[in-house]
């Protein structure tokens, strides 16, 4: 129970980080136009969270994208640096599968990044 508590308080502290989202998705954004094929089409599963370190935290978002030249999705990951580094494939399902990563619950920001790729 109290594990369950701590987790609920750790995704709730997600929430209240808009510029650290908005700074993720900007990021991602702008990975994906300069780093051309490949190109996205549709993005999905989307969502903010941390791994823990020993500074705090490293913030980071985690996805799928989809292209027309592959018909499979093609895992993704974007994660706040002193900069910011983008990974896909492999890298990314690693960094993103980290037993000590905490998520935000309930918010898919496919949307968001879709708006900032001009995608629909």
């Amino acid at each position: 129970m109290k594990t369950l508590l701590l987790a609920l308080l750790a995704s709730a502290h997600l929430l209240g980080q808009p510029a650290v989202t908005e700074e993720l998705l900007n990021d991602a954004a702008s990975d994906f136009q300069a780093h051309q094929p490949p190109t996205p089409i549709d993005i999905r599963n989307l969502r903010l969270g941390y791994i823990p370190n020993g500074d705090g935290r490293n913030y980071l978002i985690c996805g799928e994208f989809l292209t027309a030249a592959n018909p499979d999705w093609v895992p993704f990951s974007t994660i706040k640096t002193s900069g910011y580094e983008q990974s896909l494939g492999a890298n990314a399902t690693a960094l993103c599968n980290r037993p000590q990563a905490v998520w935000e619950e309930g918010h898919d920001l496919s949307v968001d990044l879709k708006a900032k790729l001009g995608l629909k």
